[in-house]
């Protein structure tokens, strides 16, 4: 059996060499968060700490992968083909929005991997100030 932290370590060199080790695709990001996924599974919890020490990767970053993954809304866009944000970051803004947050931005907004951070957190802080108005 392939070694999962030297799985871990290949996916982010190759990363790195591509311009980002958490990746510049959505795959990429997939990839990442499916070995993170597995070593969680795998190892303890202070075995896990070790390994994103040992890889400098935060705890809440692991975290913020896992729920990208984990995400079901998510998952229903990639198994369609949906053109995803190529950021983990990115990700995880859309993973972090409630429901109707999440069926408003993809009916009021294109979304494709050139989709940024800053584009979905700011999107965000409208809706949710609207929302606030009219309650």
């Amino acid at each position: 059996m392939i070694d999962l932290c030297e799985l871990l370590r290949a996916e982010l060199a190759a990363n790195g060499a591509r311009g980002n080790r958490f990746g510049t695709t959505s795959e990429d990001v997939f990839n990442l968060a499916q070995l993170m996924s597995a070593i969680s599974a795998s190892f303890s919890k202070s075995d896990v700490k070790e390994i994103q020490k040992t890889f400098n990767i935060h705890t809440k970053v692991w975290g913020k992968f896992l729920l990208v993954l984990n995400d079901a809304r998510i998952k229903v866009l990639r198994e369609s083909n949906y053109n995803l944000p190529s950021s983990y970051t990115a990700l995880y803004a859309l993973s972090v929005m409630n429901d109707e947050e999440f069926e408003s931005y993809l009916k009021e907004n294109s979304i494709d991997e050139t989709t940024s951070t800053r584009a979905i957190l700011g999107w965000t802080q409208n809706f949710r100030a609207l929302s606030y108005q009219l309650a």
